[in-house]
């Protein structure tokens, strides 16, 4: 991800980025077996691994073009984190979001600062606390998400957003509005 996104940030063509998965979750979260792995490495590989997931974030909310991200399925832990990162936030209303590190013995640190200047402490703490997942509704009370969909908007939708975005708002203006 972080060189797809230096790559568009290069291209003077580029106004948006659309970040969307393929298949039916947007992310699960880290792969338990590399969660295993990871436990093994000493606490300067970790630390690199964790840092690399700060640089990811810090990276989406610096980028001068804007970050359209479509969640189709569930977004857990460092994908959650995506969504805080994100300018816009498109989500199928089946879709949950959890925070769920403390799940797995972990803290959700590379996003904390992220999410909480999206939806503000007192949500944060609880979704970093508890790990429970809340609906796309939820999520979109709280500021995390911009719209929710049923699934057979969603295209349409994007397609409304991206004229919008790409054909109707400068480029430059949308650059300094970010900064």
């Amino acid at each position: 991800l972080k060189t797809a996104f230096a790559t568009a940030e290069a291209d003077e063509d580029v106004k948006v980025i659309v970040l969307r998965a393929e298949g039916p979750v947007f992310c699960s979260g880290i792969d338990l077996a590399y969660l295993h792995q990871l436990l093994e490495y000493d606490l300067d590989a970790q630390q690199a691994d964790t840092l690399n997931l700060v640089e990811l974030y810090e990276q989406m909310f610096k980028l001068r073009k804007v970050i359209l991200t479509v969640v189709e399925g569930d977004a857990f832990a460092a994908g959650a984190g995506l969504l805080a990162a994100s300018d816009l936030v498109l989500c199928t209303e089946d879709s949950q979001i959890s925070f769920n590190q403390v799940r797995f013995g972990q803290i959700p640190a590379p996003m904390m600062g992220f999410v909480l200047r999206k939806i503000g402490n007192g949500a944060g703490r609880r979704l970093f606390l508890t790990g429970e997942a809340i609906s796309a509704e939820e999520a979109k009370r709280m500021g995390l998400i911009s719209e929710v969909l049923a699934d057979d908007v969603v295209e349409d939708r994007l397609g409304e957003m991206l004229a919008q975005l790409i054909l109707r708002n400068s480029g430059g203006a949308m650059e300094l509005t970010k900064r």
